[in-house]
């Protein structure tokens, strides 16, 4: 989220920063969905309660970004600037209108899923010792008898 937000303010300045930050986050997505799906072993579930705090963060950036663009385009004297005042205002109320018709549904879990009962355990020691080369095994010496 920090990549976003620097890339958002500074492309009022730079436009070229865009095509550098769609690299960044392409390639991070890239690299984030091959571990996700052949490295790491998900102990626990979410169930999306962590996406308000996304949005959160996507919003303030947002706002960030609209300030920026605002005090950018006031500096050079632009003469639609006082059109972007209303972006902000705008930003904070759907925040606020998303904050009160979606916030409540993210803090309890669906009755189907809390009914589900946990079917497999994943053995982590074998999975962990799945992946350790033959090289690095450690192996018990047993004298000749």
């Amino acid at each position: 989220m920090l990549v976003v937000t620097i890339v958002l303010c500074y492309s009022v300045i730079s436009p070229i920063i865009i095509a550098f930050g769609l690299a960044h986050v392409a390639i991070g997505w890239l690299v984030t969905r091959n571990q996700a799906l052949k490295v790491y072993v998900t102990k626990y579930e979410s169930y999306g309660e962590m996406w308000p705090h996304m949005v959160f963060r996507i919003l303030a950036a947002m706002i960030l970004y609209q300030v920026t663009m605002f005090g950018y385009f006031g500096v050079k004297e632009f003469v639609y600037t006082p059109l972007l005042v209303p972006l902000p205002i705008i930003t904070f109320l759907f925040g606020f209108i998303a904050h009160k018709k979606f916030h409540r549904s993210f803090h309890h879990i669906p009755l189907k899923i809390a009914a589900i009962e946990q079917s497999t355990q994943v053995d982590l020691e074998q999975v962990y010792t799945s992946f350790i080369p033959p090289s690095l095994e450690i192996k018990h010496h047993q004298p000749p008898v």
